[in-house]
C-alpha cells in the first residue's frame, strides 16, 4: 500500500493576494502614466515663465529694430548716392579700401580739370598704380597728395583727413561710388572736415551693396569701426 503524502494546509489563505497583486500592478501603471503626463506638461509650464516671455519679447524687439535700422540706412544710402553736391573745395578726396573703378577715376580727373579743387588727396591700397593712372591723365605729383592705405575704410579716412589738414584744407569734395558716399561723408565730417559728395554720373547702387554698407554704417556709428 502506497504511503500517502500528507498535504500541508497553509494557515494563510492565498486568495487574498490576488486583489493585492492587481492593485499593485494598477498602481504601477497609474504611476507611469502620471510621470508621462508630468513630462508632457513641462513645456507649457516653461513657456508660461515670465523670464522666458520677457526674453522672447526682447529678442523680437531687437529683430524688429535691426530690420528697421538697416532698412532706413539703406534708403538714406541710396538717396545720398543719387545726390551730386559738386562745388568748389580746398581739395578733392578719394579714400578707398578696394581698387577704384575706371569710371570713378575718370570722374575724379574730370572734377579736377573743371577746376573744383587745386589738389587731390589720395589714400588707399596699391597707391602707385592709381597714382600712375592719374599721372597719365595730366595730374602731376604736385597735384596728387598720395599715401599708402589699408583695407580699413576708417583708417584710410583718418589718414586722408590728417593729410588734408596738414595742407591747410578745411573743405573737401569726396569722389566715391554711390553706395559708399553716406559712410564716407559721415566719417569725414566726424573728423572736422566740411565734406561734400560727388558720385560718378550714371552710377547706380546695387541692393547687396546697400545692405552691406548699411551694416558698415551702423558698425561705425555704434562701435567706431569702419
Amino acid at each position: 500500500m502506497k504511503e500517502m503524502i500528507p498535504r500541508v494546509k497553509s494557515s494563510f489563505p492565498l486568495f487574498p493576494l490576488f486583489p493585492c497583486c492587481y492593485a499593485v500592478r494598477s498602481t504601477f501603471h497609474v504611476s507611469r502614466f502620471t510621470q508621462y503626463a508630468s513630462a508632457c506638461s513641462i513645456m507649457p509650464t516653461i513657456m508660461n515663465r515670465p523670464l522666458l516671455r520677457s526674453s522672447l519679447r526682447f529678442a523680437l524687439a531687437c529683430l524688429i529694430l535691426t530690420i528697421v535700422g538697416v532698412g532706413l540706412v539703406s534708403v538714406l544710402t541710396f538717396m545720398q548716392g543719387q545726390r551730386d553736391e559738386v562745388r568748389r573745395a580746398d581739395g578733392l578726396l578719394l579714400a578707398y579700401a578696394a581698387a577704384p573703378s575706371p569710371a570713378l577715376l575718370d570722374h575724379l580727373v574730370e572734377l579736377y580739370k573743371r577746376g573744383y579743387a587745386p589738389k587731390v588727396v589720395l589714400v588707399g591700397s596699391d597707391i602707385a598704380t592709381v597714382r600712375s593712372a592719374l599721372e597719365r591723365e595730366g595730374l602731376s605729383d604736385e597735384v596728387v597728395l598720395a599715401i599708402e592705405g589699408s583695407s580699413d575704410a576708417l583708417t584710410n579716412m583718418r589718414n586722408a583727413a590728417k593729410l588734408a589738414r596738414e595742407q591747410g584744407m578745411q573743405s573737401v569734395l569726396i569722389a566715391d561710388d554711390p553706395s559708399y558716399m553716406l559712410l564716407q561723408l559721415k566719417m569725414a565730417r566726424d573728423l572736422d572736415l566740411r565734406a561734400y559728395g560727388s558720385p560718378p554720373p550714371d552710377s547706380e547702387a546695387q541692393l547687396d551693396d546697400l545692405l552691406r554698407l548699411s551694416f558698415s554704417y551702423w558698425g561705425y556709428v555704434l562701435l567706431g569701426q569702419g
